[in-house]
């Protein structure tokens, strides 16, 4: 059991700020036991592993014996191992969970209803329209005070303030090419195309963006909250967000190591990003975070309950279609 624990640890302990580890790694220690119990009588271990390849058998009989929202916790916890065992037949497996799960995920957007707003996202919504304007207005500021004509090393301490909260505004307003996704732009490192294509699949398990010699790039997500049974997610960067990151960038002598950082300099993580979010969009009068903006821009482009209009969505937030359907609200 020890041997799969640390391997579990690995999967879900990408980044280690993220905090929710050790009771993810229990969770899924749990049921992959569990499981293993009931298909071999055996505790999980290398020589009873091998029952997860037969992938009809795993599912057909967990969806049989458990609700749909169980099914896919099962599947999760399996394709948690499976993505960081190093044998071509578990990669072969992981693909036909991934069928599973996707099934299980669609199943569950049909029986989810959309949700009522609480009383304190009542208080703090407003119009994606509106979280636009706040980058608008940053933009504004910057070319009144030419700050992209001069080097990021000179700038004043208000001007690099002002340049940053401009760019993670325009992180998360920047429409259907680009959604909202949850605080995985930081920790975010900046990478050429070559340099990337060079890469482990164990370095890929981190968030990149990408750069070509076109001048085309896209994020690499390596290291999100559905990384293991999604898998690394490349998605292009649009035309609006690639402007954006174009300007950005042409402050700077070289490309920076890191996409974000904070005042004093250092790469911004998560944490760093979900809390200054709220001051970013303070302009707005309302308290608003990344979970709300998510909400907001969920609600107002997803009004049917057709799942070709959800997938390709899902798929460029980085969460399945039950995960959206939540983010729904009325």
């Amino acid at each position: 059991m020890e041997q799969y624990k640390k391997l579990l640890t690995e999967t879900v302990n990408v980044n280690t700020g993220r905090g929710r580890k050790p009771a993810t790694v229990r969770n899924y220690l749990y049921m992959l036991n569990n499981l293993s119990n009931q298909l071999t009588d055996k505790d999980i271990g290398s020589d009873n592993l091998s029952f997860l390849l037969n992938t009809a058998e795993v599912l057909q009989f967990i969806i049989v014996t458990h609700n749909p929202r169980t099914v896919r916790n099962y599947i999760t916890s399996i394709m948690a191992l499976l993505l960081v065992l190093d044998d071509p037949e578990y990669k072969n497996a992981l693909q036909e969970y991934q069928v599973g799960i996707n099934t299980v995920s669609l199943q569950i957007a049909k029986e989810t209803k959309v949700q009522e707003k609480t009383v304190k996202q009542l208080e703090n919504w407003t119009t994606f329209k509106k979280l636009q304007s706040v980058t608008s207005g940053y933009l504004k500021w910057l070319k009144a005070h030419k700050v992209f004509d001069k080097e990021y090393s000179n700038l004043l301490p208000r001007e690099k303030h002002t340049l940053r909260f401009w760019l993670i505004s325009a992180l998360y307003t920047s429409g259907l090419d680009n959604p909202p996704v949850r605080a995985d732009f930081a920790p975010m490192k900046i990478i050429t195309d070559k340099k990337y294509d060079n890469l482990t699949e164990a370095e890929k398990l981190y968030n990149y963006l990408v750069i070509s010699k076109k001048n085309k790039k896209y994020f690499s997500f390596g290291d999100y909250k559905n990384v293991h049974y999604h898998g690394v997610r490349k998605i292009p960067v649009g035309k609006k967000l690639n402007s954006v990151l174009n300007k950005y960038l042409g402050v700077f002598a070289s490309p920076p190591e890191f996409l974000l950082y904070t005042q004093i300099g250092t790469p911004m993580d998560a944490g760093g990003l979900s809390a200054i979010m709220p001051k970013v969009f303070e302009p707005t009068g309302k308290h608003v975070n990344i979970n709300l903006i998510r909400h907001i821009f969920i609600s107002e482009n997803i009004s049917g309950d057709y799942i070709s209009e959800k997938k390709p969505l899902a798929d460029l937030m980085l969460h399945n279609i039950s995960m959206q359907d939540a983010y729904r609200l009325k």
